[in-house]
């Protein structure tokens, strides 16, 4: 470029009025970008729902937390548009939140007695629509008890020893066994409460006085004894299972989120009076470090105040008296101390079931109480069948000294246990020995399916199908050793 075409370019240049120092700051982009351009990933106050807005802050991450962190869940829709329900759920599970109702689930899970109730009538008349027995044959009765009244209250009361037991019997099996090896304290547990509760079975039978003329039939009114006697075993199992579901659906009862609100605008939310639940994460941020006692998250609007009425960081004396009794701070630490303990629970619960209680389905409740009562009801008919035909070959009568019976029994048979007599070809206590140690191994393998840390593994659907066939197959052999199948 020439001197002179230099000179001309230098001066239009300068004759241009140039901007301020305040003027730079407002110059405009190079591009023609429109003026409301929206940034990336700013979380409005709708729950879990992404909103766009104009200069705001790339990410609301909220107080105390770093970026890496991701958003802060503020109560029900999903991190992003468009995102499916699935995910929607796994986002609210990592939050410890979870969609529905709380009074929902807890009439949801009514189907779950209702279901068995229904089965425990339909079982009941089993005997009297199927297996009637003859005019001049009735079930006994103990001391003016009409039946099956004895049956009842003697079931009830064995089984409260073997669930008084359970404690002791873990405690045990926890000392015999390595802490490094959690399977091995499950099995020799289940081993020892279900061999107790098959001997507690067969004691029963003595003190029913029941007897059987030759072997077991269903024309015996002994089969329709322990038919009872069985059902209210499995009904107390099924009443404390029943109890366990509620009170575990109980400690979900702040974390559910209500699906009405999910989605909702804040002027809908607004016109409605609904107002979608929050995160605790959320909450603990929005509070400040004095809001806390000794270390536990008060949420609590009293909690803000201190007793006395004066704070140390501003010092108000004209604060409510009655926002700042220890009363209200004791009520709130407990309300604290509560909620840490139902969550501590909840997290045990998890463990054993591998999975939410909450997110189990009815149906699968419906067949875990379905399994307590085929498995009771097989086992028990399986194990009196074995012990009434072993006391009919062995003659002698059946008294409600039960020990006394079972030495003479064993004392007089011990020479024929070692050379072959005309009158025992056989050994009576054969089919005992075969049936009981039978049972117990069935029983006790079904029993350490549903504890941990086998049913995380296995699963809790996998495990109530496997006790529901398990269960049947019980039934039906316990039928046919009282000839009730053909």
């Amino acid at each position: 470029m020439s001197p002179a075409l230099a000179t001309t370019v230098f001066s239009k240049w300068s004759k241009q009025p140039q901007p301020s120092s305040g003027d730079e700051h407002r110059r405009g982009p190079l591009l023609d970008v429109s003026s409301t351009s929206r940034s990336y990933g700013t979380i409005y106050n709708s729950p879990l729902e992404v909103h766009y807005e104009e200069d705001s802050r790339p990410y609301d991450i909220g107080p105390s937390r770093s970026p890496n962190e991701g958003p802060v869940y503020h109560g029900g829709a999903s991190f992003f548009h468009g995102e499916s329900d699935d995910e929607e759920d796994w986002e609210m599970e990592q939050e410890g939140l979870y969609r529905g109702s709380y009074t929902r689930s807890m009439l949801l899970y009514s189907i779950v007695p209702a279901f068995a109730l229904l089965w425990f009538i339909l079982v009941g008349f089993v005997p009297y629509t199927f297996y009637p027995l003859h005019p001049d044959e009735t079930p006994p009765s103990i001391q003016h008890l009409p039946f099956p009244l004895p049956e009842i209250l003697l079931s009830l009361s064995l089984w409260s020893l073997s669930h008084t037991m359970r404690v002791p019997i873990y405690t045990i099996s926890s000392a015999l066994t390595p802490s490094t090896f959690p399977s091995l304290t499950t099995i020799l547990f289940a081993f020892l409460t279900t061999t107790l509760t098959n001997v507690l079975r067969i004691l029963a039978i003595p003190f029913l006085n029941l007897k059987i003329t030759n072997h077991p039939t269903t024309t015996e009114p002994a089969f329709r004894c322990m038919w009872w006697f069985a059902l209210a075993w499995a009904a107390a199992d099924v009443v404390v299972g029943v109890y366990q579901g509620y009170d575990a659906i109980g400690l979900y009862k702040d974390s559910f989120v209500d699906s009405t609100t999910m989605h909702l605008t804040d002027e809908e939310i607004t016109l409605s009076g609904k107002r979608p639940a929050t995160a605790p994460e959320e909450q603990d941020d929005l509070s400040s470090p004095a809001d806390s006692v000794a270390g536990l998250p008060v949420t609590s609007n009293a909690a803000t105040f201190f007793v006395g009425g004066e704070s140390p960081v501003d010092h108000r004396p004209d604060l409510p008296r009655a926002m700042t009794s220890q009363t209200t701070l004791e009520d709130a630490l407990d309300h604290d101390l509560e909620q840490l303990i139902s969550i501590e629970r909840r997290e045990e619960l998890e463990l054993i079931y591998g999975t939410p209680f909450v997110r189990i389905p009815i149906f699968v409740s419906c067949l875990l109480r379905l399994d307590t009562l085929f498995s009771t009801l097989g086992f028990t008919l399986l194990t009196s069948a074995a012990y009434l035909r072993y006391a009919v070959s062995s003659s002698h009568p059946i008294t409600p000294h039960l020990f006394t019976s079972l030495h003479d029994s064993l004392s007089a048979h011990t020479p024929a246990l070692l050379e072959v007599s005309s009158h025992h070809r056989s050994n009576p206590l054969l089919p005992l020995m075969i049936t009981l140690p039978s049972v117990i191994v069935a029983h006790t393998l079904l029993s350490s399916l549903s504890m941990s840390p086998f049913l995380a593994r296995v699963g809790v659907h996998s495990a109530a199908y496997v006790g529901v066939l398990v269960g049947l197959g019980a039934c039906f052999a316990g039928m046919g050793a009282w000839e009730a199948v053909a």
